[in-house]
């Protein structure tokens, strides 16, 4: 990871239950430090909201514990400076009730530095005069955006749209004329380049969940968020999980896929 650049995810407070489970496949594996203190804040006030889907809901639960652990073990210096400089930047209305709770007693450490405390206490000071505005999942007005500042993405297909000229003939009545065109790209070598791009993408997702898989509507949802192709169909992700199971690469059992042979 590139140092000074964490994960940071846009539109987390608004997005539907199934576009947060797309959103949050990433993130919530991070450890603290890697996470940008507007995106933790937003995933910890979703671990407060209720009617999300009960996959999402346990995952931000565990999620929330584990951040809560290492805010407690947060060493002081660099890092928690840092975490102090976003922590000022985020909007005291989108901070959680038990995020708060934890700052509160983090700012009460004998062992934090002085000054560190001093500041930390009062952040939450001002925290105290801004109540909690919950996030509305569902209300979203447009697509979301992931901004994947930490981790370059080595799964991206070559570019559909990279165009070819070439030069072709025509002739009539005995006589020759030359112009450049553009050639479009063949259609069985689009198919393989979007076949490549979606095996690499659900192969990458499918390895980081274990024997426990992904339900197929997210691994379609997922690919279809991070496509580079503008159409691509949930029909085209189903044919190459189909595949990849005929090839033993992959498991379907109860609507979920999983990496097979390797648990």
């Amino acid at each position: 990871m590139t140092p000074g650049r964490k994960a940071k995810v846009a539109g987390l407070r608004t997005a539907d239950g199934m576009t947060l489970m797309v959103l949050t496949q990433d993130v919530l594996r991070r450890p603290l430090v890697q996470l940008h203190v507007q995106t933790l804040s937003d995933l910890l006030a979703l671990a407060e909201c209720e009617g999300l889907p009960k996959p999402l809901t346990r995952d931000l639960a565990r999620f929330s514990e584990q951040m809560f652990r290492e805010l407690r073990d947060l060493p002081d210096g660099g890092l928690f400076e840092g975490f102090l400089d976003e922590l000022a930047e985020v909007d005291p209305s989108h901070i959680p009730d038990a995020f708060r709770l934890e700052l509160a007693a983090r700012a009460e450490e004998e062992a934090l530095a002085e000054g560190a405390r001093e500041r930390l206490a009062s952040l939450v000071e001002a925290f105290e005069d801004t109540p909690h505005d919950p996030p509305q999942p569902g209300t979203a007005s447009r697509k979301v955006r992931v901004q994947r500042a930490d981790v370059p993405d080595s799964h991206k297909a070559p570019d559909e749209r990279r165009r070819r000229r070439t030069t072709t003939r025509s002739s009539s009545s005995g006589g020759a004329s030359e112009g450049r065109t553009r050639a479009p790209t063949p259609t069985s070598q689009k198919d393989e380049r979007r076949e490549q791009w979606i095996r690499e993408d659900v192969l990458d997702r499918l390895s980081s969940y274990g024997s426990t898989g992904l339900k197929e509507a997210i691994l379609i949802a997922g690919a279809r968020h991070r496509a580079p192709f503008k159409d691509l169909a949930g029909d085209e992700v189903t044919a190459v999980l189909r595949k990849l199971g005929r090839e033993g690469v992959v498991k379907h059992s109860a609507g979920r896929w999983s990496m097979k042979g390797r648990w």
